[in-house]
Parts: structure tokens; sequence; C-alpha cells
């Protein structure tokens, strides 16, 4: 009886974390600071037609994402929303946001590209770089850089940070309309 318990504390299920953190939350706003994801707004744009895709090495080729969730985890249910943005109120108002799960593959070394296609107003595509931190029990994905901007949470300017709950940081993406 002994001998099945230390088997069962040395057994490490790599896929299994205490801490797993891949997500990154996003405003979307204009060049004049109109919130796009606002239902009220007239300009706002469709996160139903957001598709995220991870790339998997040097060549360039990339996965779907839910491609990506369903072969690591078959069983898994993606909760695909309702294709709304989430919102938080503060000050009276409601601040919209979406979330994307950032890729875990990395491409070089801890290195990590997660692309954003928009398909909707002409906008390219984006990219995210980030970095992987992966220990024994814990699996996180922070990011580092949008595009051409070098976003970290230690280093950018309190403007460009908003806390949305729990300490999840978000970033401004500013899309030209």
């Amino acid at each position: 009886m002994l001998l099945s318990f230390i088997t069962l504390l040395a057994c490490n299920d790599e896929d299994s974390y205490d801490v797993y953190n891949t997500s990154q939350c996003f405003f979307v706003h204009d060049n004049e600071g109109n919130d796009l994801l606002d239902l009220d707004n007239q300009n706002r744009i469709d996160i139903s037609k957001i598709k995220t895709y991870f790339l998997l090495d040097q060549s360039g080729k990339v996965i779907h994402s839910d491609e990506f969730y369903q072969n690591k985890v078959p069983h898994a249910i993606l909760d695909q929303g309702d294709g709304k943005p989430s919102y938080f109120e503060w000050n009276g108002k409601k601040h919209y946001f979406f979330k994307i799960g950032l890729s875990e593959i990395p491409v070089k070394s801890d290195t990590t590209y997660t692309l954003i296609e928009w398909n909707q107003n002409g906008w390219k595509t984006d990219t995210i770089i980030s970095k992987i931190s992966q220990g024994a029990s814990y699996l996180t994905v922070g990011m580092v850089m949008f595009n051409d901007s070098v976003w970290n949470t230690n280093h950018i300017p309190p403007s460009d940070l908003h806390n949305i709950s729990d300490g999840e940081a978000s970033f401004t993406i500013v899309k030209l309309q």
C-alpha cells in the first residue's frame, strides 16, 4: 500500500498544472478613443468574426486555436461564447473587452506567436509575441509584444494597462476606422 502511494506521488502528468494561465484580455478603440466593442456603438466590430491562430514553427505553419485545444484535450467542450464582448462597470460606465488564449507552442526557445485575424474593416492580421514560463506545477504565457509595440506588464505606462478582475491585465488595441 505504501509503495502504491509513493508511485502515485511520483506520477507527473505533463498537461496537469496547479496554475495554467494562457489568456489575455483586450479593449479595442479607434484612434479617437471610441470603444469598438461597445454594443451601443454603431461602428462596433463583430468579435464572432475574429479568428486566432498559433504559429507552429519558423516555416510559417499555423493551427487554428480551436483545433489546437481540441487536439490537446479532445473531450473538452470549447466555449465559443455568444459573439458578444464581456464588460465590467467602472465609474458608472461599461468597459468592453474580449479575451483570447495565447499560444503555448514555443517556436523559438520560450517564445510563442499568436495571430489575430480580424476579418473585418480591411484590418491586417496582428501578431502577439509571448514568453512561456513552465515549471512542475505551472504554465503561464505572458504577452510581451503586440505587432511592433513592446507590452510587458512590468514596463508599460499605466495608461495602457487596465485591470479587469482578479489581477488580470488587459491592453488597448487602437484600430483606425
